[in-house]
């Protein structure tokens, strides 16, 4: 009974619309940022949202709105809903409630899209696959937790967007194992890696992905890890990927 309390109240928070309206630009610290909640500043109502919908996984130290989310909703926002996932990265079980209230209520019966950035293309992979999306598009993705994001462990770290911190556990960081991501598979995916990604070792993903079953990975020479999506060539890529039949 506690565990389908808990998960009713997950239910609950995950119908809550971000805002009525249309702010892309809250302070830090701003409740719209806070975990478990979905921002959907175009439909607050998943009844007046479009049937064709991208949804995108923030950073592991972000929120949304961030600039990826708001690119990607400029760039689809004609033909698509595009909504934000607020999460908690280092609560795995909480999270993975979340997300299933999320597509009970927002998503069933939709054609998704399921786009992700770094920790959140982690995310976007999981879940894409959790769901049974469309599409997934992953920009520069961790592909192990545990190891690349073990310079976290014991370190505070702070999410400036909710204007907290947070004490990085490495039990935390191995829960994802048990996901098994990498081994995912059948989904059509983009995968977009940067070369002189200086967060991410951009090999490990192309290790990972390259080959893999309806895959297409792109190696950009440059972009940075978080990729500006306002002027960089991946924009096009995306747009044409999710647009394609």
């Amino acid at each position: 009974m506690k565990y389908l309390l808990a998960a009713l109240a997950l239910g609950l928070a995950a119908m809550q619309p971000a805002s009525a309206q249309v702010n892309l630009n809250p302070p830090y610290g701003d409740p719209l940022y806070k975990a478990f909640t979905v921002f959907s500043p175009d439909a607050p109502d998943p009844d007046a949202m479009r049937d064709d919908v991208v949804v995108v996984f923030h950073g592991f130290t972000s929120a949304v709105p961030n600039g990826t989310y708001k690119r990607v909703r400029k760039a689809f926002r004609e033909t698509h809903t595009v909504i934000g996932i607020n999460y908690d990265p280092l609560d795995i079980e909480r999270t993975l409630a979340f997300l299933d209230a999320v597509e009970e209520k927002w998503l069933k019966g939709r054609r998704t899209v399921v786009l992700g950035t770094s920790f959140g293309a982690f995310m976007a992979d999981v879940y894409g696959h959790r769901i049974g999306a469309q599409k997934i598009v992953l920009l520069n993705p961790v592909t192990e937790p545990a190891r690349q994001l073990s310079g976290y462990v014991g370190k505070q770290a702070s999410n400036n967007r909710r204007a907290q911190s947070f004490l990085v556990e490495a039990a935390a960081l191995e829960r994802y194992t048990s996901l098994n991501a990498n081994e995912l598979d059948g989904i059509s995916r983009l995968v977009v890696l940067s070369a002189d990604d200086n967060v991410l070792d951009f090999r490990d993903a192309l290790e990972v992905f390259a080959g893999k079953q309806k895959t297409i990975t792109i190696v950009y020479p440059e972009g940075g890890h978080t990729l500006d999506l306002r002027k960089h060539p991946a924009r096009a890529s995306i747009v044409e990927f999710v647009s394609s039949n």
